[in-house]
């Protein structure tokens, strides 16, 4: 450890101010006790300090791991918020409610031109599906977060206490939630965006390019069996069938 300190002074790193837990580490045993320690750090010399003096690190908290990520919030970098547009997520299908919204919006009644029924009954699936979501099945993200800052809390209790149980029953909460939200990833990505991570984006132009490919339809078979390319045709047969 010494040496460690030693390494730190010869080259004149400064340790940077951080938010959160002071401890990055930890481990909780079956017979109840637990061990933290603050083992993570963010350092920097003086140049780049003086170049980005309102950097902060945050200890984010981790089920999956004993030592606790640490996020490095650069000096004047703000990320906008913007409104998303309207995704299905795939994570719903475990949910029977998300069926009987689809269900009902489907067979309700539309007062609208042919040709504009279909459109009409996607965009109220939509919205009903968002309220249903906000309502009953939850935001995954929040009740995540919800959970984590319940999972502090719970810490810290188990350090006055010596007792772990409740955080062991969180942690079990949280690894199910942590389940939706890796498929709700995994759906946008689409590939093992955890294996290949943002290092080759021509692959993932790639796919983006394959997937479009995969969803235009360029022709298709009418119900005389017959095959048709031309779009009026196949636009026509589309809104007869639904």
């Amino acid at each position: 450890m010494q040496l460690f300190c030693d390494v730190i002074d010869e080259c004149g790193f400064i340790d940077l101010f951080f938010i959160g837990s002071q401890f990055t580490w930890q481990k909780h045993f079956v017979d109840g006790h637990s061990t933290w320690e603050g083992l993570n750090r963010g350092l920097a010399n003086n140049d780049w300090f003086m170049q980005f003096a309102g950097t902060k690190i945050q200890h984010l908290s981790s089920n999956a791991l004993d030592h606790f990520p640490l996020w490095i919030i650069l000096d004047g970098l703000e990320i906008p918020s913007i409104n998303k547009p309207f995704r299905f997520e795939e994570m719903w299908l475990s949910d029977r409610g998300c069926t009987n919204v689809i269900e009902a919006v489907w067979t309700s009644y539309e007062e609208a031109d042919p040709s504009n029924k279909v459109i009409k009954k996607i965009k109220k699936c939509g919205k009903e599906q968002q309220d249903w979501n906000q309502k009953h099945f939850g935001n995954v993200r929040r009740e995540l977060e919800k959970k984590r800052k319940l999972l502090r809390e719970v810490k810290e209790e188990a350090m006055r206490t010596g007792v772990n149980f409740q955080v062991r029953e969180l942690k079990k909460e949280i690894d199910e939630l942590m389940d939706k939200e890796y498929r709700m990833w995994f759906q946008r990505s689409k590939v093992l965006w955890a294996v290949n991570g943002d290092k080759n984006s021509k692959l993932f132009h790639c796919h983006a390019t394959q997937r479009k490919r995969k969803n235009s339809i360029l022709r298709i078979r009418k119900a005389d069996g017959e095959w048709s390319s031309d779009m009026e045709q196949v636009t026509e047969t589309l809104i007869t069938y639904f």
